[in-house]
């Protein structure tokens, strides 16, 4: 009996160790299949990663070399559009020189220069002035000046909406002593004075000096004039008219009212005047430079200035009315030595 028990405890014994091993067994198993689950699972998102990398370097590839095609293209771009603008520098540079090569006075045959001469009645020991340049710059109003009148004065050359000749007209300066002959030449740029061939058409080749009359701006009729002046060997003086006028234009600008009477008329004058002066110098000179012609002095004048000037009477608000006269006079005299 005792024996039977020994057996059966030994077998429950058995079995229990039996049983502890088939678990044992169970959880090796089950951390095995865990650990082999973890590390797939640690491979799938390390091979997800590695895609996820590779699939973002591909798209910065993708845009770096999306970048670098824009990138040559709009280089490109820019490089057709600077040969563009070349091109067309070029085109509009040849197209100058052909307006310029056009405008360029062809020398007159001497049929047609003693038939000018004869046509301003140039008379020897005389020095005979042009007024040129484009309509409604001013030249009427200066030639009346010159010869010390009014516009409204009798025998005075008609101005403004009183002008209907289209011939250049002839003004012998009034005063006993005086061996200056003033004419008015018709302003360029209307139809009945075209200003492509102004120079050849009025015979402003015949004159002893001619005077380029600007107002607003420096045209290339303007350009043509002083360049022919230049080829023919003829003085010209660049003058700017109607001074008063846009001193009087600047000072409004700058801020003075007419009816402030506690305004500082005189400090708003010489400001405007000072801004007046420097920026018609400083346009002149740049339109002489895009020209090829050589720098020289732009005599800023208005009517009244001068018409004080010619007469002998003194006036603050002159500007280059005595020195256009002074520097006239030197021309007249170097052309009669």
């Amino acid at each position: 009996m005792g024996a039977e028990l020994s057996r059966i405890a030994e077998q429950a014994e058995a079995a229990r160790r039996a049983q502890a091993d088939h678990e044992e067994a169970e959880q090796a198993r089950a951390a095995r299949e865990a650990a082999e689950a973890q590390a797939r699972e640690e491979r799938e998102h390390a091979e997800r990663l590695a895609q996820e990398v590779e699939e973002e370097r591909r798209r910065q590839r993708v845009a770096e070399e999306a970048a670098e095609r824009a990138t040559i293209v709009a280089q490109q771009e820019q490089e057709r559009r600077q040969r563009a603008r070349e091109e067309e520098n070029r085109r509009l540079h040849a197209e100058r020189e052909a307006a310029q090569e056009a405008r360029q006075a062809q020398t007159p045959t001497p049929e047609e220069y003693s038939a000018f001469r004869e046509v301003i009645q140039h008379t020897e020991g005389f020095f005979h002035v042009a007024l040129s340049g484009i309509a409604g710059s001013g030249k009427s109003s200066l030639v009346n000046s010159f010869c010390g009148k009014h516009n409204m004065d009798l025998g005075a050359a008609a101005v403004g909406a009183n002008k209907t000749n289209f011939a250049v007209a002839r003004y012998p300066d009034p005063h006993p002593s005086s061996r200056f002959v003033w004419y008015d030449v018709p302003g360029a740029g209307t139809l009945k004075v075209p200003d492509w061939n102004y120079f050849n058409d009025q015979g402003l080749f015949v004159f002893d000096c001619i005077i380029v009359v600007v107002n607003n701006s420096f045209t290339a009729t303007d350009v043509a004039i002083l360049s022919n002046a230049r080829r023919f060997g003829i003085p010209a003086f660049i003058v700017r008219s109607k001074a008063d006028q846009h001193i009087r234009n600047l000072m409004k600008d700058i801020g003075y009212n007419s009816d402030d009477e506690g305004g500082n008329k005189a400090s708003y004058f010489a400001r405007a005047r000072d801004q007046y002066v420097a920026e018609t110098a400083r346009s002149i000179r740049t339109n002489l430079q895009e020209a090829k012609l050589p720098d020289q002095p732009v005599y800023l004048v208005s009517n009244i200035g001068l018409q004080a000037a010619v007469t002998g009477r003194a006036s603050e608000k002159m500007l280059d009315e005595v020195k256009l006269l002074t520097d006239l006079g030197g021309a007249a005299r170097r052309y009669a030595l």
